[in-house]
């Protein structure tokens, strides 16, 4: 698997000709990498390239146990196992070969229904792909900077320790997408032993609070970060709720801190419902395209300004 460097495949082709449409990226991360392994300058060249490129950042952040593995891989699932016949509103590309772009392992998995292990901590996984509409010109690029739960909660504080710098530098790979409005996907997930709507447990204070200090040290430590970037909150395992209720309603009773950020930013935040679908232990029964077929269609109006279907096609599809 390539590894950080220049040249190779990833190489611009900058000196001595023009760069060619298969040679994208002077430095490149594909697939997963331990962080400690990799040079910090390194890391920030690569995302400083992409950006260049301008590739979107999409960043999933969520603590341990949220659902974000499994986010990831209903978002590939959507993007390359979808029945296009059906659903052919939109196409996916890979921006490098297959088992190069960082998509493989989740592929592979979804093949044998397994689900996919979670990012292991100081593990970083970035994954470029393409989406254009069939009814729009302009197609958008999109990285997914995947981290785990456990470095995640060095930034709201839950995990002091940094011996290993790791926390450090997702500050500085953060800090980097100063320079394309990146996108964080806030994933907050129902307390699966919910009862009863309106009960507030301490699963419902403690995410509550970890993702309102995550948001705080990113208004704190970079100001300018925090209002150029785009916030949509993800209430995941939504299909647990034992009664149906609109997703601001959720937030609002269960995760009020969330809502209040959510509810006086409406500019910068956006609010979704997600259901991944049927996984029982380690087996994919199914996974349900109606959530990331929604997060796509949203992600494409946030970075075009335009649906991805004409609206002809709202209104008779």
């Amino acid at each position: 698997m390539p590894t950080v460097g220049q040249g190779g495949a990833g190489s611009t082709g900058t000196q001595g000709g023009n760069a060619t449409p298969q040679r994208v990226f002077k430095y490149k991360i594909v697939g997963n990498h331990l962080l400690d392994k990799l040079n910090e300058s390194d890391i920030l060249k690569d995302i400083a390239a992409r950006i260049q490129h301008g590739r979107r950042l999409i960043i999933p952040i969520g603590l341990p146990q949220a659902g974000k593995s499994m986010f990831i891989a209903s978002l590939i699932a959507y993007a390359f196992r979808r029945d296009v016949k059906e659903d052919n509103s939109c196409n996916f590309a890979h921006v490098f070969p297959r088992e190069h772009s960082g998509v493989k392992n989740i592929t592979d998995a979804l093949d044998k229904n397994d689900v996919l292990p979670s990012t292991r901590p100081n593990e970083i996984t970035i994954i470029d792909l393409d989406m254009k509409s069939r009814y729009r010109k302009r197609p958008i690029k999109i990285t997914l900077i995947d981290l785990s739960g456990e470095d995640i909660e060095r930034l709201t504080g839950k995990r002091a320790d940094d011996s290993d710098g790791t926390g450090a530098k997702i500050e500085k790979i953060l800090a980097a997408c100063i320079a394309r409005k990146a996108i964080f996907a806030i994933l907050t997930p129902v307390d699966a032993n919910m009862t009863e709507i309106g009960e507030v447990s301490e699963f419902d204070i403690n995410e509550d609070s970890e993702m309102r200090m995550f948001i705080n040290n990113i208004q704190t430590n970079n100001p300018q970060l925090y209002h150029l970037t785009k916030f949509l909150m993800v209430v995941t395992k939504w299909d647990t709720l034992p009664k149906r209720i609109d997703t601001a309603t959720y937030l609002k009773l269960h995760r009020n801190q969330l809502y209040n950020e959510y509810s006086s930013n409406s500019k910068s935040y956006g609010l979704i419902p997600y259901s991944v679908g049927n996984v029982v232990s380690n087996t994919i029964i199914n996974i349900i395209l109606r959530s990331p077929k929604n997060f796509w269609y949203t992600l494409y109006r946030w970075c075009t300004g335009k649906h991805v279907l004409p609206w002809w096609k709202r209104i008779f599809s």
